[in-house]
């Protein structure tokens, strides 16, 4: 079953309602892609501050929330 809300139709709702938030919360894309088309998209998003790869470790995600200023 697909989902009803992929990663970039989330991004398009909350660039809507961003402005209801006191601070912007930190958003990291996880996908598995190839595709240059979405990497781009996500590069020129300014509400994702990174894209993961699929597979991740949690030792690489413990290290990328220790090192986010």
């Amino acid at each position: 079953m697909m989902p009803e809300m992929d990663g970039f139709d989330f991004l398009v709702h909350f660039a809507n309602l961003k402005d209801r938030f006191d601070k912007v919360p930190d958003i990291y894309m996880l996908s598995s892609t190839d595709d240059e088309k979405d990497i781009q998209r996500v590069r020129n998003n300014p509400l994702v501050r990174k894209m993961l790869r699929k597979p991740f470790s949690p030792d690489s995600f413990k290290k990328l929330l220790s090192t986010r200023t």
